[in-house]
Order: C-alpha cells, then structure tokens, then sequence
C-alpha cells in the first residue's frame, strides 16, 4: 500500500497550470473594468479624480487596478490621495504587474 502520492499525482500538469492562469487572468482583467465603468456611468468620482477622461481611459486599457484604487482613494476622504492612502494604490499597482506577467507566461 503506497502512502505517498507520485510526482505524476501531485503535479496536475501544464495544462491545469494554464488554465488556473487564464481564470486570474480574466479574473484580474475584467472586474476592475467594470468598477472603471460604472464609476464612469453613476458616479462623479472618476471625473473628479482625473481631470479628464484621456487618463481613465488609458488607464481602462493599461492598469485598471491603478485607475480604480486611485478613483476609490481620492473619493475616500478628501479630495485627494494622502498618507496610507497610497499603499492601496501601490496594491493596484501590483495587481496590473501580476495581470501583465500572466499575460506574458500565457503568451508563451
């Protein structure tokens, strides 16, 4: 009676690899556009955040996460981005670089 799983058992393979990161991916890539959107389309708080529409749309189409987390710390508490308040815009940050190497690996 074998007790320990075979390295055939444990790794599920390149190809449950590949589909875990085309889920983050899509995961990553699609809900801050729709946050993007519906702070375009019902609220203020994109607009007052950048003083035109040419930076929330690139950042629609490059860094999402940033955009997003940089509209929701500006609207938070003053009309501005302060103090600990970048740490979650650096989060956003973060986030797109993860996004974009997942694009890089799945692109391989």
């Amino acid at each position: 009676m074998r007790s320990t799983p075979t390295a055939q058992e444990r790794d599920h393979g390149p190809e449950a690899r590949t589909v875990w990161a085309w889920f983050w991916f899509t995961f990553l890539a699609f809900w801050p556009r729709v946050f993007i959107i519906g702070f375009w389309i019902f609220g203020s708080q994109l607009g007052d955040a950048f003083s035109s529409w040419v930076i929330p749309a690139a950042g629609w189409l490059i860094a999402p996460s940033t955009t997003l987390a940089y509209a929701l710390m500006w609207g938070a508490s003053s009309n501005g981005v302060h103090g600990a308040e970048w740490l979650v815009v650096a989060a956003g940050v973060l986030i797109d670089i993860i996004t974009w190497s997942l694009v890089r690996r799945l692109g391989d």
